[in-house]
């Protein structure tokens, strides 16, 4: 415990748009482990990879393990943050999950009127 909290205070500090992923990756990971069925949990794990590849396209030498022990061991990091993190975080993903609906619908008509 003490090695993993020393790792974790030696950490560089992730740029600020890092952090903020980081969060959301963590939010998902928490939520995802209460996941009932297969799709919820698809979903979940959809949600951790578009931040992990958000955050590893920017920082390649990112350690998931260590700055997400890191954010979980901190005791700034309280119920009413991970809160409003849970409403941000789901906010994109559902707008993010609009953008590529939209897509899907304008390439089906684009397919349709290709027939």
């Amino acid at each position: 415990m003490i090695l993993t909290l020393a790792a974790a205070a030696s950490l560089a500090a992730l740029s600020p748009a890092d952090e903020a992923d980081l969060h959301c990756l963590t939010i998902f990971a928490l939520t995802g482990s209460e996941a009932k069925g297969e799709k919820d949990s698809a979903g979940f794990v959809g949600a951790m990879m578009y931040y992990l590849g958000r955050i590893e396209g920017r920082s390649s030498a990112f350690d998931l393990e260590a700055h997400m022990t890191r954010l979980l061991s901190d005791p700034a990091y309280t119920q009413p943050k991970i809160e409003a993190d849970a409403a941000r975080c789901g906010g994109e993903m559902e707008k993010r999950g609009a953008d590529l609906e939209k897509v899907g619908n304008a390439l089906e008509h684009s397919g349709e009127t290709r027939k």
